[in-house]
């Protein structure tokens, strides 16, 4: 792994799990928003490019590894996608990139190769080396 990539993760974490809100707070937030706390919300949300509201779920205590009934993940849903900030969130929070979804076998790499999004598959692949 690269030391910027190494350094982007570091920074990541730190903000993700010392600053911003308690996961209590978090969770108040999200119904403000007038979200339920569930995975659904969390990998609708993931799929939408949503990077705030992911990082509230996060935050709140969500595993970034849940999966849908198909066996996807937010990672899996926001690098098909195209959403970077929301990838590189998750990534930092600590999701598994080589994990493989239900039915296909595929990964987030793999989504995103298979959809032209060349950023999100580079650092997709730096992060599992």
């Amino acid at each position: 792994m690269s030391p910027l990539r190494c350094v982007w993760l570091l920074f990541g974490a730190l903000l993700l799990l010392g600053c911003g809100p308690s996961p209590d707070d978090a969770r108040r937030e999200l119904a403000l928003y007038g979200l339920k706390w569930d995975q659904v919300h969390f990998l609708t949300y993931a799929e939408l490019g949503g990077t705030r509201i992911v990082e509230l779920f996060l935050r709140g205590g969500m595993d970034p590894d849940v999966t849908d009934p198909m066996g996807r993940t937010a990672l899996m849903k926001a690098a098909v996608n195209g959403h970077l900030e929301t990838v590189q969130t998750l990534l930092a929070a600590g999701a598994a990139p080589h994990l493989k979804d239900a039915f296909t076998g595929q990964t987030a790499v793999s989504l995103a190769r298979q959809h032209g999004h060349a950023e999100i598959v580079s650092l997709l692949e730096q992060s599992t080396e």
